[in-house]
């Protein structure tokens, strides 16, 4: 009778062990799916920037939204499979190196998947959008929770494109010189000069805002601004007047 009250009880741990684990995996898929969804709207946010930029037609903004979208999936699955393993000095090395490789063949199939764009620069779109760079999704994503007006979305995406294409020739130079520690500071740098050109066109308390949901969150935080983030900023400059927002 013993053994047979033992069994039971192992049975019910066991039961109880495998419903925590499938609820496990539901949040976890579901924690996934949520940040797909969030990060779609990202890369629709920059791709739409490029294409009114280009002025392209909404035809050729909707095929270049979903190719982007796309490369953007399919890079992010190839990213995460090149860097997997931690490590840092020479395999930092290594891992930017895949990096940039992945970027070669997913700029190729964007190249490709997009057309001629009804005749306007395709290499133009495409240098900006495979710039592929998660800080600059963090700054896209937090340009759209400001809720900006059409005009004023446009001027700062325009900044941020500025930003994330200067951070590349920034970080391939730092990898072509082997100088990596020099990432992170220039980062830092570009970074400063994006919230100046930014206080030109959000009032005070949307700076304030930018400034708080784009700064490093403590000691080795990740935020958006340096490498891994970017500690404190600039304090804000006086109101300029309100920006419309929606």
């Amino acid at each position: 009778m013993k053994t047979i009250r033992s069994f039971s009880a192992w049975m019910v741990v066991l039961g109880f062990c495998a419903m925590a684990g499938i609820a496990t995996a539901q949040r976890d898929g579901e924690r996934s799916r949520m940040r797909t969804e969030n990060m779609e709207k990202t890369w629709k946010l920059q791709a739409n920037a490029v294409a009114a930029a280009l002025g392209i037609s909404e035809a050729d903004t909707n095929t270049l939204t979903e190719a982007y979208q796309n490369s953007r999936k399919d890079f992010d699955a190839g990213m995460r499979d090149a860097t997997s393993g931690g490590g840092r000095g020479s395999d930092n090395a290594a891992r930017i190196k895949k990096v940039r490789e992945l970027r070669a063949v997913y700029s190729t199939n964007l190249t490709k998947a997009i057309g001629d764009l009804g005749g306007k620069d395709v290499a133009k779109a495409v240098a900006q959008l495979t710039v592929f760079d998660r800080v600059s999704d963090q700054l896209t994503k937090a340009l759209g929770e400001l809720k900006l007006d059409d005009s004023a979305l446009q001027k700062a995406m325009a900044l941020v494109g500025t930003y994330s294409t200067d951070v590349r020739k920034a970080t391939e130079k730092a990898v072509k010189e082997e100088d990596f520690g020099a990432i992170r500071p220039a980062r830092q740098e570009l970074k400063t000069a994006l919230d100046d050109g930014l206080s030109d066109i959000l009032d005070e308390t949307q700076l304030v805002a930018w400034k708080d949901k784009t700064q490093m969150r403590g000691r080795g935080g990740r935020g958006a601004g340096g490498a891994q983030g970017e500690r404190g900023g600039r304090g804000g400059r006086g109101a300029r007047g309100g920006r419309g927002s929606n």
